[in-house]
């Protein structure tokens, strides 16, 4: 299923029904949940290897020739076999979405005599999810990560395995970016409550995908509105399309430091 067909569904809330079986895209709670994990899939296997470079030069003070040299061998190295081998923690955020969005039809049920209680039944689960992620192929793996990221409206975060390109990259991101921030849940849940005057309990039944994209299409309405206003009084303003399609496949930059990724994640280096 391509990544459009994804989205068409997962915003009229319809089945998601893939060659890996039946994927559910994560609610608004537990999108809140699961924040970190979704940052940690996003990262490209450049931008870990990138993070990686930065480190090790941090450790051993390489070179930027040695390091790019040793990172331009690694990036031919499926991403799943990679993260085994470097970033083994890294397979946790996985199994914590696949959780959500794979296999949320796994559920305790009282009076289970092969388990003792629901935490003993929730073990065997992750038992039974890191098994699927053994067994799957490289290309498998990296197929399932693009239903993850598409089900949650996520984009790769790219970055250079050449030291010299990504410091100037992060230079750059500084000079333009600054400290901004992108909104917070509570900002967009917010944004449509007063935009829209919805309800907050029927918000609370979309899912993470629908919110995203509603607050992204009420921010082009707001554009094109006081684009238009602007007109009147000045030729040199840009019309707005409100009605433009939101590419979310568009890679994104971030500028977080091995170890914030490290912390945020939960990701540690490997030794």
């Amino acid at each position: 299923m391509e990544r459009h067909e994804i989205e068409d569904r997962v915003i009229l809330d319809l089945p998601i029904v893939t060659d890996y079986g039946e994927f559910k895209p994560l609610t608004i709670l537990e999108y809140m949940q699961n924040v970190s994990s979704l940052a940690a899939i996003s990262y490209s296997k450049k931008k870990l290897l990138a993070l990686l470079g930065q480190a090790e030069q941090e450790a051993s003070e390489k070179s930027d020739s040695e390091t790019f040299e040793m990172l331009k061998e690694l990036n031919k190295v499926p991403l799943k076999e990679l993260m085994m081998e470097y970033f083994n923690e890294f397979l946790v955020h996985y199994a914590v979405l696949l959780r959500e969005t794979k296999f949320f039809y796994m559920r305790y049920e009282e009076g289970n005599e092969e388990f003792k209680d629901e935490q003993d039944y929730e073990k065997h689960v992750i038992r039974v999810i890191f098994e699927y992620i053994n067994n799957l192929t490289n290309e498998e793996f990296d197929e399932i990560r693009e239903i993850l990221l598409a089900l949650h409206n996520q984009t790769e975060v790219s970055g250079f395995l050449n030291p010299q390109l990504q410091r100037s990259r992060d230079k750059k991101d500084k000079l333009f970016t600054g400290d901004s921030k992108s909104p917070s849940l509570v900002t967009m849940i917010t944004s449509c409550v007063a935009y829209t005057g919805i309800d907050y309990k029927e918000i609370s039944n979309w899912n993470a995908f629908q919110l995203q994209h509603t607050f992204q299409r009420i921010a082009y309405f707001i554009n094109h509105k006081t684009a238009t206003l602007f007109q009147t009084v000045s030729g040199d303003v840009e019309q707005i399309n409100w009605a433009e399609n939101i590419d979310s496949e568009n890679e994104k930059d971030d500028r977080m430091t091995y170890n914030q990724f490290a912390k945020n994640t939960g990701l540690q280096q490997k030794s």
